[in-house]
């Protein structure tokens, strides 16, 4: 490779080596020679990245170096507005994204072979400086990025790579919103983007990736990635619902009592319309759940978008402002019941598929009955869900569900604590408790483990004593 004139001298001055001050014809020209030697190599790679298994060696490890070097210095006079300007609007632009295809597409290819790294990142970072606060050189590059580049890079398995694409993106969405639509909206290319978006957003250490999750999640248009996503993606699906649990975790109540209800003010309008889109969406995936837990390695897309959904329900009851948004879907609490009601086992013996809190742990329907019944606990601090809880017959089930559960902790004081508020000042749900009757013996094999006997007399007298140490 030639060397570029004066190329040395803008690389000293990026890196404030020397103190000159680069005026803007200086800066044209070191671009327009910048781009003829990234076509050249852009030329030279092209029937390279075409074949099955491309080589680096098409560019040597001196080439790549002094490249490096001369769109290092690139990127580093982009903070001057009129310098980004210059550069958006050159032809560098476009041989730079060129590039970043071939490249990217060779380490796709053969990912152990790539050596190149070290030129794909400072070329994303250039684009990244590029885009930023500067709504023409988004028009001008995101045509060149997307859906090639930025696919690329997002799904790279070099992780600084993927970093610095998600940085664009975001950036890209800051200075125009309206590209959000692009990830939803384009056909399978936009969808493609935003999965591979959300999967990233779930490896450790990658800060941009997760920070333009949390932002989309938020956003208004939800129902409008979920509803994207769930024909083809529904594996990044899942992540949506993670992140979005995430967030709403961090601001629930932990009680709920009928008698300690606050005036309700209007809330966010955008978290009602999510909380309604999901509502409305978790009878369809619930009704997927199988009646046993599935093993770790069969547990499918579909059974994990039905346990996150039920997890945010369970959340999303535990808000105020959450309750009085579900008083609009009353048919959620039918969901809620139902899919408890095809879960609970309709005997009083005790569960013994998880003998240990540890083994329950394993069960990939861990919490899932808990957080079912705390839903509905949640809930019965509306009249309106009590009198449906009544008129579903739902008692019943809240009773068989007063048990010791390894698979989920604090399933009986949930039952508990859904029961008091059920029958708190409703006649109903209290005629229901006082017309119960004694069936027998429950299952006291926990308590005689505990050491202590339990004997029932003739008149129902329960009666329990502790065990002498020669006693059987």
């Amino acid at each position: 490779m030639a060397e570029i004139q004066g190329g040395d001298e803008m690389v000293a001055i990026a890196k404030g080596a020397a103190t000159v001050d680069v005026d803007d014809e200086r800066v044209e020209q070191f671009c327009k020679s910048v781009s003829g030697h990234l076509q050249t190599y852009a030329e030279r790679l092209s029937p390279v990245a075409s074949v099955a298994e491309p080589t680096s060696a098409a560019l040597t490890e001196d080439e790549c170096a002094k490249t490096v070097c001369y769109v290092r210095c690139l990127r580093n006079l982009c903070p001057t507005p009129d310098h980004q300007s210059i550069i958006g609007e050159s032809k560098v632009v476009v041989h730079v994204c060129k590039l970043l295809e071939l490249l990217l597409t060779m380490a796709d290819k053969d990912h152990d072979a790539f050596t190149h790294w070290p030129l794909v990142r400072v070329l994303l970072q250039l684009c990244g400086n590029l885009v930023v606060r500067c709504h023409d050189n988004v028009d001008i590059l995101w045509p060149l990025l997307f859906p090639a580049v930025l696919i690329g890079g997002v799904s790279s398995r070099d992780a600084k790579t993927t970093n610095v694409t998600a940085m664009i993106v975001n950036s890209c969405i800051t200075v125009d919103p309206s590209r959000r639509s692009y990830l939803y909206t384009d056909t399978s290319n936009g969808r493609r983007l935003l999965s591979q978006l959300l999967l990233a957003a779930k490896q450790p250490d990658l800060e941009w990736p997760l920070l333009l999750a949390e932002r989309l999640v938020s956003g208004s248009d939800f129902p409008s990635l979920f509803n994207a996503l769930q024909d083809l993606y529904l594996p990044a699906c899942v992540v949506l619902l993670d992140l979005l649990n995430a967030t709403l975790s961090d601001h629930t109540d932990t009680t709920v009592s009928p008698s300690t209800t606050t005036t309700y003010q209007s809330g966010n309008a955008v978290f009602a319309e999510t909380a309604l889109f999901l509502a409305a969406q978790c009878a369809v995936w619930c009704d997927r759940l199988p009646l046993t837990a599935p093993a770790p390695a069969d547990l499918t897309p579909d059974v994990s978008i039905a346990l996150s959904m039920v997890q945010y329900m369970s959340y999303l009851s535990s808000r105020e402002d959450g309750r009085h948004i579900l008083m609009t879907h009353p048919a959620i609490f039918t969901t809620v019941l139902r899919t408890l009601s095809r879960l609970t086992p309709r005997t009083n013996k005790a569960d013994k598929a998880y003998a240990t809190e540890e083994e329950g742990k394993k069960s990939t329907y861990h919490g899932l009955k808990r957080d079912l019944v705390r839903c509905i606990a949640n809930l019965m601090a509306m009249d309106m869900f009590k009198d449906q809880l009544c008129a579903e017959e739902g008692m019943a089930i809240l009773l068989n569900n007063c048990r010791v559960d390894h698979c989920n902790p604090y399933l009986g004081q949930w039952s508990v604590l859904a029961i008091h508020n059920a029958c708190e000042n409703h006649s109903g749900n209290q005629a229901v408790v006082a017309g119960l009757k004694r069936q027998g013996s429950a299952d006291v094999s926990m308590l005689r483990k505990m050491g202590v006997d339990v004997d029932i007399g003739d008149d129902g007298t329960v009666r329990m004593k502790a065990k002498m140490p020669d006693e059987p």
